[in-house]
């Protein structure tokens, strides 16, 4: 059911997952209820090298929202020092996006969103958010949602079940 180190090929993009922003925006948040969860979340994400698709405007998400963080609580947004610091495959928002995302049946919601979900439902990956309305919609329309304590329970429990050591793997 989750394969979370493995890449997904022949789907149209190279990654194994779709990450909100919301997800990202919580690691950046001490306040946030899901700081702690999104933070361990991501931690994993990164030691692993694992690439997560996002579309483009989710990166415009998260600059706008730490920028307002920075403003009403002081906390300063982290500077990328030039060079991107996440394995991110970018789906840009353009004609060929339109063409490959315009005609996915899914159910109607923001429209921000709504792209999250066409993108994990028309490449077959999981979606990784902590959006209720978008966990309920990916649900109907048949998209794997799962919020990030979820995703890393599954992690967990795949880990365990598989063989570790030769004794192990000839029972």
């Amino acid at each position: 059911m989750l394969n979370a180190h493995q890449i997904h090929k022949g789907r149209g993009i190279k990654s194994s997952i779709i990450i909100d922003s919301n997800v990202i925006i919580d690691t950046f948040d001490p306040s946030s209820p899901n700081h702690s969860a999104s933070c361990e979340f991501m931690d994993h994400i990164l030691s692993r090298n694992i690439l997560f698709a996002m579309p483009m405007h989710g990166l415009f998400e998260i600059n706008c929202t730490l920028n307002r963080i920075k403003k009403e609580k002081g906390i300063v947004p982290p500077i990328l020092a030039g060079r991107q610091q996440m394995a991110i495959e970018i789906i840009h928002i353009d004609d060929q996006f339109l063409d490959n995302y315009c005609n996915v049946d899914v159910p109607v919601i923001r429209a921000m969103d709504h792209l999250f979900l066409v993108v994990a439902k028309k490449n077959y990956l999981p979606l990784i958010t902590w959006d209720k309305r978008m966990t309920l919609a990916g649900n109907e329309c048949g998209v794997n949602v799962f919020n990030p304590a979820e995703w890393m329970e599954q992690a967990r429990d795949s880990q365990r079940s598989t063989p570790t050591d030769p004794v192990s793997a000839g029972r």
